[in-house]
């Protein structure tokens, strides 16, 4: 599959059932390296991950893109665009760093900003919309740093933030 994305330290392309999924497979199905991973869970099986996966590149208002090192092509985590509303020009975010020795480098903000470019110009969306836990500390203060802000608070501890994708990229 042709790399979609390129950015500093990281490239982006989208994932396939066919793709080496042992990483990824291990991330979810070690919820204590992903403790705000709703979806993980110990009895996650590859059957339901390829599966998951082959919904997702069916989908015509879903992009799942895998997130690889330049240096030696290593799979650290994903990034998915779903709900992409091509009237309301929105779409929602959600991005796993699953590989914990790629955490807080700045790779997360990396792959947000030149993902959301590349979906602005492919797709011309106005609004990205994500979910945090508000105990994700590293995280919200990352979207808010970002320019994201809370619009919504869900009944369990999870914010819904949104920013203009100009106000994002002009970052």
């Amino acid at each position: 599959m042709a790399i979609l994305i390129k950015t500093e330290r990281c490239f982006l392309k989208e994932l396939n059932e066919d793709d080496d999924l042992k990483r990824y497979l291990y991330w979810m199905q070690t919820p204590s390296n992903n403790p705000f991973i709703k979806s993980s869970n110990v009895n996650y099986n590859l059957l339901q991950l390829k599966d998951f996966i082959i919904r997702c590149n069916k989908q015509q208002n879903v992009v799942l893109l895998g997130i690889y090192t330049n240096e030696r092509s290593l799979h650290i985590g994903n990034i998915k665009f779903d709900e992409i509303d091509f009237v309301k020009k929105s779409a929602m975010l959600g991005i796993l760093i699953g590989d914990k020795d790629f955490r807080g480098k700045g790779i997360a903000r990396e792959v947000i900003l030149n993902s959301v470019l590349w979906l602005t110009n492919k797709y011309k969306i106005d609004t990205v919309k994500l979910g945090v836990d508000s105990n994700n500390l590293e995280a919200f203060n990352l979207y808010q740093s970002l320019g994201f802000e809370i619009f919504e608070k869900s009944t369990s501890s999870e914010y819904i933030m949104k920013i203009n994708s100009s106000k994002l990229l002009g970052n």
